[in-house]
């Protein structure tokens, strides 16, 4: 059944990914005129990065997926602003037209891989040009003799490694389905090299570079290229390089070539067999990198461009020098900026982008991707739909999602205006170089947000969950943390708590259910007291039955306010032997501290303290264990590109669903943490969890500390920082009431009033209890402050 994800679930993507999109879509909208009648759709285009040489003219691939008309869309470029440039070619001279038509010619195309296209430069005034696409006319494919110069693209075939198969992506044309093209010429090391395939997928793979050098030393150049791996054609000006060897130096096998100055085409055709990837062959890696000797190269010169990768040593057993950056031609670079059919028709375009990856161990890779509809220059009005894996349905312009990594993943889009509707696909294999760290909240975040996106989008019957790989809830438990993740741990517990019962263990189980209780109880504690008791039904282990009724008692007294009821169920448990009995002592103190009565709340406090075992019950055991045997998961050197890593203990076993460790990323901070300074530097930390268990750690040991000393108000800022306003005024007042003089109660004091004014409840409420503090503080410094409070009227 399609499902639609609710408004409030839309991935909230970085503002600024969106404020160029509307600055500089402009353009198209205010072109509303159809310039080239015959052509199904537009696209617009700002001019970003200008081209090293005129000549260089303008690359982009603009997105297909079945939107593009025909089976060979042909593009016609035409500028929107300002008079084309004298240097710019036009396919039909008029003097009298101001915003030209720009000469182009088409790479290569295929449904998967989009429409790749060069376009003359229009010239300094034009800063952005509309590209329309016709279907039924004859393409015109670039040649050398065109006199645009593309410059360096690299055009990679992942599907077998040949010469035919280079020799085939090197004629414009229409290309394969995997085929994808990058401007690109090398690496810093290397600036004119084939290192491998950059969209993640392995070997094999076949590779064509199209580039320029600029020649500024013209005459007999020695040219020697590099070959590592694999077999390697280098063309100069459409001749074959046939490379000997000459003398016995590095960069002694090439071949002279007559060099004019000026521009000079050089091609790459490049196979890559094997399999696997490719940084797992040899120890230099890549595929081949270029050389050259001008002829008036100096010995000092030869020595002076070096490479770590390059193995020489000595300027005398040097020949040739790598190809320089500023010798390698550039085409200028296109952002697009929106789409439009005739007519007023919706265009459904894809932009997917890699963000953050979850790879641990032996687990399956996972990524979070950014997708987002192109809606610049679409009609007012206009919807989106996405199709997802597992037959899940969202409505949203843009969202998150969770892809495996190396694998080809596929989604659609549907975009509607009225009755008008197009749909594309978008197919991409799952990588990303982007580093990602478990220690970063936002990339914790997004992992959340993701899965809060699939869970909410996915069906029910059948749950697409329930067949999710176990890296799914591993990097859920990772990435879980108190006081975040409410729409998520919400519809695990009610939409699919079966799912969820049978992927995780009862420890795992526990501490979601922890995380999830602490933050519907806060928010609706009636249907907090529902949730218990269901989970009351189903029978747990007695320490956790135990802990859900303890629980049960401090939603009734601290936010539903009927304290009879959970003296009751704390007096049945505290009847019994074992450390949750002590714990319903502890709270039944709590009580008798809210009730005003401090001499038994004291006489609770100090008998649990006299016979504290100081153990921790074994759900918190298991999670500080767990936490003292991990450091943050930070990348190392020699990991996958974007890999984050666990940097101790030993990987799961495929198929291992993890214990439930607080995440990795949490640092070991707890081991002796029982003083309020520690704790207050996890709670400013952000590390609530630590901090939850600390302070039980604290609580459980010397609960007198709540009278004596000052474990209730570092209490009180752990559950305000969660947002839990109620609770932390609930203790605060009764400490406030009932503590005369003590060294916190000013604190406590200025605490109090940030609940009220967070709660926004009326100051009366308080107003007696604070001129009551104000007369015991009379000489402090504080009571200035309670002044003022008392002297505002709401």
């Amino acid at each position: 059944m399609d499902q639609a994800m609710p408004a409030t679930t839309v991935t909230r993507i970085a503002a600024g990914w969106w404020v160029l999109l509307l600055l500089c879509c402009g353009p198209a909208e205010a072109a509303g005129e159809w310039r080239v009648p015959q052509a199904e759709l537009r696209f617009t285009l700002k001019l970003t990065r200008k081209p090293t040489h005129t000549s260089a003219g303008y690359f982009v691939t603009l997105p297909d997926g079945g939107v593009l008309p025909g089976r060979f869309p042909v593009p016609t470029v035409m500028a929107t602003s300002g008079k084309v440039a004298s240097g710019a070619r036009r396919r039909r001279a008029d003097p009298a037209e101001e915003l030209g038509e720009i000469e182009s010619y088409t790479l290569w195309h295929s449904k998967e891989g989009g429409l790749s296209i060069v376009f003359a430069d229009p010239g300094k005034q034009v800063k952005a040009v509309d590209v329309y696409v016709t279907g039924w006319t004859k393409p015109k494919l670039w040649n050398s003799e065109t006199g645009l110069t593309p410059s360096a693209l690299l055009c990679t075939d992942p599907t077998k490694a040949s010469m035919p198969t280079a020799r085939g992506i090197a004629k414009p044309g229409s290309v394969g389905p995997t085929v994808h093209v990058r401007n690109k010429a090398g690496i810093r090391q290397a600036p004119f090299s084939i290192g491998g395939d950059d969209s993640g997928r392995p070997r094999p793979g076949s590779f064509y570079l199209l580039s320029y050098l600029n020649v500024t030393d013209p005459g007999k150049t020695w040219i020697a290229p590099f070959v590592i791996d694999g077999e390697c054609e280098l063309r100069v000006d459409g001749a074959v390089l046939r490379p000997k060897r000459r003398i016995d130096k590095w960069g002694g096998t090439g071949q002279y070539v007559d060099l004019k100055a000026g521009l000079h085409r050089v091609e790459v055709l490049q196979t890559a067999p094997g399999t696997g990837p490719y940084s797992s062959h040899g120890k230099k890696g890549g595929l081949m990198y270029l050389t050259w000797r001008p002829p008036g190269a100096t010995m000092k010169e030869l020595g002076g461009v070096r490479s770590k990768k390059v193995p020489m040593s000595g300027t005398s057993r040097m020949e040739t020098r790598l190809i320089q950056d500023r010798e390698i031609v550039r085409s200028g670079t296109c952002t697009l900026m929106g789409a439009l059919g005739r007519d007023g028709t919706p265009v459904a375009c894809i932009l997917a982008r890699p963000a953050q990856t979850f790879w641990f161990g032996n687990e399956m890779p996972l990524l979070v991707y950014e997708l987002r509809a192109l809606t610049g220059a679409q009609p007012a009005g206009t919807t989106y739909q996405w199709s997802l894996p597992g037959g899940s349905r969202v409505a949203a312009e843009s969202l998150r999602w969770l892809f495996p990594g190396f694998r080809e993943n596929r989604v659609t889009l549907t975009a509607t205006t009225g009755k008008q509707t197009t749909r594309c696909v978008a197919s991409f294999f799952g990588f990303s170089t982007t580093r990602t760290s478990l220690a970063s909240g936002l990339d914790r975040e997004a992992y959340r947000e993701a899965f809060t996106t699939m869970l909410e989008a996915g069906p029910t019957d059948p749950d697409p969950a329930a067949g999710w790989d176990t890296a799914y809830w591993n990097n859920l438990i990772r990435t879980s943390e108190m006081g975040h993740g409410y729409p998520l741990l919400h519809n695990l517990f009610t939409v699919r708590r079966e799912t969820v019962r049978k992927r995780l263990g009862p420890v795992q189980m526990a501490a979601l259910e922890d995380i999830y209780l602490d933050m519907l109880q806060q928010r609706e504690p009636k249907e907090a007291m529902v949730r218990i008791d269901e989970l009351l039904t189903a029978k747990p282990g007695a320490i956790r039955r135990d802990a859900l009724l303890i629980r049960k008692a401090e939603v009734l007294m601290f936010y539903l306010n009927d304290r009879e009821s959970a003296a009751r169920g704390l007096a049945t448990l505290a009847e019994a032997k074992g450390e949750m009995a002590e714990w319903a002592r502890i709270r039944l103190g709590d009580l008798a501290f809210l009730d005003g009565d401090f001499n038994k709340a004291t006489g609770y406090y100090a008998g649990v303290q006299g016979t504290a075992r100081m153990q921790r019950n074994r759900l918190d055991r298991l999670v500080t264990e767990d936490l003292l045997k991990t450091d943050p998961a930070n990348n190392k050197k020699g990991d996958q590109p974007g890999q984050a890593r666990p940097t101790a203990g030993e990987p799961p076993a495929p198929g291992e669903i993890l214990p439930f460790d607080g995440s990795n990323w949490r640092v070991g901070a707890l081991r002796d943490v029982s003083n309020s300074e520690n704790i207050r530097k996890l709670i400013d930390g952000g590390f609530l969890l630590e901090a939850r268990q600390a302070l039980r750690e604290w609580e459980r040991g010397f609960p007198l500390s709540k009278i004596s000393g000052d474990l209730l108000l570092v209490k009180a800022r752990y559950h305000m920082k969660l947002g839990d306003w109620m609770r932390a005024r609930v203790m605060l007042e009764a400490y406030c009431r009932e503590v005369d003089a003590s060294s916190f109660l000013p604190d406590a004091a200025r605490l109090l009033i940030t609940c009220v004014e967070e709660m926004k409840t009326p100051r009366h409420e308080i107003r007696d209890l604070i001129e009551k503090v104000k007369k015991r503080l009379e000489y402090h410094p504080v009571a200035k402050e309670l002044g003022e409070f008392l002297q505002m009227k709401k």
